[in-house]
């Protein structure tokens, strides 16, 4: 009996936790070990004097432990030697230096222990960094062979028995393990953090809150996304690529696409792309719709080695990138550096274009961080460079002279108020780089220039130090610093990186799950990478995320109809903070495809609702129509829409709806009406999170007959309004750990300790669901308040809260705070509802909104003549009072039924 996909899913998860587990053993085992030996003081001074932080060797030993991996890969796929090394080289090379021997060994109780078996790793290690022709052995290259990457632990001892230990954590059937497992192992990897205590000595790996993974925005990408994301971004690429070709021009096209991911991790989305571009290459290079495995693999290492680009922050990921592609080649001996040009180590989001370059230094720059910079030398460098740009200023330039301690003491300033460490593994700064290099890292630096003291303002890069450095000049001194700034911050320049790429214009496609890390995050823990992101990206305005930036720069890496994808959260689509992106990115090219899995839970550990925006660089027309699909399982279409860009221009900023677009068009028209909520009313949330504890202390259960009590203020919260109707006293309310039914709060205390809320609660207002499957709102009497679930709308003169309540509750703006707000949706039916939202809904002339008198409410109570009463420019507000005030629920539905039909007329004229 065969077995189910499940089944082989959960197979499939229990054999890389196994493996997980065992390279978790192994790095635990190998930490203890080095602490351990008696003989390592080096390393022992290093971590107590913080010169070797406690990440850093964990990183030290996680390539350690993924250099073990590649040799066990290599020498079980017979991939490390070069083809042409003889029999007896193998066999030299098995005998006497394979790490699989010392597996052998290790499990030999006869073994002599007096071999240290540690020097006999570390002597194949040298090998391989600088290659050996005896025994036909290449020089790996790439970060992960370069022999500062496990300096400290190449210099420290390790007894046999911790590396014996450490071997047999890693015995297991390496012919198993893909590529793409590589990423996953790693992936889970991230989550650990040491704890190390040298005296003990105590080496501890263990899962804590901020781990890394979660501080770095990143999770390992479920292949459905992966699978949905080529299929809509490189198949149309490919296909269009090879039209109208024949085989040969097919073939010579394809191997000139660029295909790059500027978040890459570990490879997984390159190594999908590359799979599926091969599979093409090699069905038209053979004429068979199924190519051989063979013609497949030839493929396949010409498209990793022509088409595939990637670029991450994290220095080990690149290096397990390159390893991940290198198992995807399986050719013997090929060294890993033939990657080094294509997967590269960098900052992807923060370098700058040759157009900023011809900019040159914006004064904005040098903006002052709160609660880091020094705000007078903030504003003496600000002044500088705007004197310069205004050409006040000769352009002749000196080096300042900076003793050699100044540098260091800036150096210390930075770390003392900045606790951003520079990441491991960055190439050495000894020497002097390219003058277009210097340029672009001396312009980039100044957007993350520390204003911390006149060392800083001395040496501050503006425009006509910049000027000098670009025009040749030399600085020794600054670029010291400059070099320092680099390491800390990784700069990244796109078109220095891969000039050959971006001469033609940029890449054909841009794939990937960027990381996921809000605005206020990287305020408080990366505040000068922010500030740096907030003046380079036109799209960073509000609370952003940085999956928005690189949404921006992966357009910008485009070349003309090139396309791109990203996985991102689905607030891409629906958020205040994403309306620069969308109305100066996204909405300004074409829009091609939106896949929602909003409603799958996809990542483990993670509550994110996420889709593909797919986009095509270029300007689009005015009927250009945009495609929307939803998922519910897997990739199962429950959902398939269309909209067309004109349309969604036509929506509020920062909301893309199709909903709305597609299943009431008709609504659209109302968004051209000349008002908003925001011009009738005030819409706010009910209370802060801090004065919402502060009033919970404060409330005490009161009874039925306090409903008139002047003395006291009731709470009204999400839960307990329906529509034109309050249910304190019938409902039960919870507020922060409160629940009852008659919640109120003593007046007097209130207004002493709540002056402005306490006006709030003492006049006319309405008070609205936060949360709820519709649309639900009533009018609140005085000595009603707000609670802090709820939003609470304040009207303005002249504007009466009944007939703005007839308009919220009418299916038809429910309809359309659904259509362009869907994207705030909760679980379940119920979505959220946001003072910002509810503000930007359209309304008719103000001049209805109106006020009706008590005298024409009584009358209609009498006749219930609808049509007369329609001519009134108060029926809305007539119609709302009279709803408040009926108690035979029938009876209300019909009046709401005709009030809808009165809306609909009235908001389509």
């Amino acid at each position: 009996m065969s077995k189910s996909p499940n089944s082989h899913h959960k197979a499939k998860n229990n054999r890389l936790d196994q493996m997980r587990n065992g390279f978790e053993r192994a790095i635990h085992i190998l930490g203890r070990g080095f602490l351990e030996h008696t003989q390592n003081t080096s390393l022992h001074d290093a971590l107590k004097n913080r010169t070797l932080s406690e990440t850093h060797y964990y990183h030290q030993l996680l390539l350690l432990v993924f250099r073990f991996s590649f040799l066990f890969i290599a020498e079980d796929t017979d991939q490390l030697q070069q083809s042409h090394a003889t029999d007896e080289m193998k066999s030299t090379y098995r005998e006497k230096y394979a790490l699989s021997r010392i597996k052998t060994l290790s499990t030999d109780t006869k073994f002599n222990n007096d071999k240290n078996l540690w020097k006999s790793i570390c002597d194949l290690m040298d090998k391989l960094s600088k290659g050996d022709e005896t025994l036909c052995l290449p020089a790996l290259g790439s970060t992960l062979w370069h022999p500062k990457s496990c300096s400290m632990l190449m210099k420290s001892e390790c007894d046999n028995q911790h590396i014996r230990n450490a071997i047999h954590a890693l015995d297991m059937d390496w012919k198993l393990l893909t590529s793409n497992d590589i990423g996953a192992i790693y992936e889970s990897l991230m989550e650990l953090n040491p704890q190390i205590n040298c005296n003990s000595p105590h080496f501890v790996l263990s899962v804590q809150k901020g781990n890394e993974r979660k501080s770095t925005g990143s999770y390992y990408t479920p292949s459905v996304l992966i699978e949905t994301l080529l299929q809509s971004v490189l198949d149309p690429i490919i296909d269009r690529t090879i039209v109208n070709k024949n085989p040969i021009e097919a073939q010579t096209a394809l191997l000139e696409l660029s295909i790059c991911d500027p978040s890459c991790g570990a490879g997984h989305f390159l190594i999908a792309a590359a799979r599926r571009m091969a599979q093409k290459l090699a069905q038209i290079q053979t004429g068979n719709a199924k190519p051989t495995p063979q013609a497949t693999q030839k493929a396949l290492n010409k498209v990793i080695e022509s088409c595939i680009f990637g670029v991450d922050l994290n220095p080990i990921a690149v290096e397990l990138c390159k390893m991940a592609l290198w198992m995807e080649t399986n050719e013997p001996g090929k060294p890993l550096s033939f990657l080094d040009g294509n997967i590269q180590h960098g900052n992807a989001l923060l370098g700058v274009r040759p157009s900023q370059i011809l900019e040159g230094i914006k004064t904005e720059y040098f903006t002052t961080i709160k609660g880091f910079d020094n705000n007078k030398i903030a504003n003496a460098i600000r002044a500088q460079n705007r004197r310069e740009l205004k050409g006040t200023l000769s352009l002749l330039f000196q080096d300042s002279n900076l003793p050699e301690e100044n540098i260091a003491t800036m150096h210390q300033e930075l770390f003392d108020v900045c606790t951003e460490i520079p990441t491991i593994l960055n190439n050495e700064h000894n020497t002097r780089c390219s003058q277009e290099q210097l340029t672009a890292d001396t312009l980039i630096a100044s957007t993350v220039w520390p204003k911390l003291s006149s060392h800083w303002e001395l040496l501050a890069p503006t425009q006509n130090t910049w000027s000098s450095i670009h025009n040749g000049e030399t600085n020794s001194n600054l670029e010291k610093i400059v070099a320092f700034l680099k390491s800390r911050y990784s700069f990244f320049h796109w078109h220095l990186a891969f000039p050959t790429v971006m001469s033609k214009g940029g890449f054909d496609a841009i794939i990937g799950n960027p990381p996921y890390l809000d605005s206020e995050f990287l305020k408080k823990n990366h505040p000068y990478q922010r500030q740096a992101l907030s003046v380079l990206y036109s799209s960073t305005n509000g609370n952003w995320d940085i999956y928005i930036p690189f949404t921006e720069l992966s357009v910008q890496l485009l070349k003309e109809n090139g396309r791109q994808g990203l996985v991102t959260p689905n607030k891409i689509l629906g958020s205040d903070y994403a309306a620069s992106l969308q109305n100066k990115v996204l909405l300004q090219n074409r829009l091609c495809e939106v896949h929602d899995f909003s409603m799958q839970s996809l990542f483990e550990g993670a509550k994110v609702a996420v889709v593909i925006v797919v986009t095509e660089k270029g300007r689009p027309k005015e009927n250009h129509k945009v495609q929307y699909l939803q998922y519910e399982r897997g990739n199962q279409v429950s959902k398939k829409a269309q909209g067309v860009i004109s349309q969604l221009r036509l929506l509020p900023d920062g909301y893309i709806s199709f909903p709305l677009t597609c299943s009431e068009p008709s609504l659209l028209g109302w968004l051209q009406h000349d008002h908003r909520i925001i011009d009738a009313a005030d819409c706010s949330d009910g209370a802060t999170t801090g004065e919402a504890y502060r009033i919970q202390s404060i409330v005490k259960d009161g009874d039925a007959d306090d409903v008139n009590n002047t003395d006291v203020i009731k709470i009204v919260n999400t839960g307990t309004v329906d529509p034109f109707e309050l249910l304190w006293g019938s409902k039960q309310i919870s507020y922060l750990g409160y629940k009852g039914f008659f919640p109120i709060i003593d007046a007097q205390t209130f207004k002493k300790d709540f002056e402005q809320r306490y006006k709030q609660a003492t006049t006319t207002k309405i008070i609205m669901a936060g949360m709820s499957a519709r649309l639900e709102a009533a009018v609140a009497p005085p000595f009603f308040l707000c609670g802090k679930s709820a939003v609470l709308i304040q009207p303005k003169a002249n504007i009466c809260p009944y007939a703005l309540t007839t308009l919220l509750n009418s299916q038809a703006y429910i309809n359309l705070y659904i259509g362009l707000f869907a994207m705030r949706g909760m679980s379940g039916k119920s979505f959220n509802i946001g003072p910002r939202q509810i503000e930007q809904l359209p309304l008719p002339p103000l001049s209805l909104l109106t006020t009706s008198t008590e005298s024409a409410v009584a009358e209609f109570n009498q006749s219930r003549n609808f049509v007369k009463a329609s001519k009134a420019p108060h029926y809305l507000s007539l119609l709302g009072k009279v709803l408040h005030a009926e108690q035979n629920k029938d009876i209300q539905a019909k009046i709401q039924k005709i009030a809808e039909t009165f809306i609909r007329t009235l908001m389509h004229t």
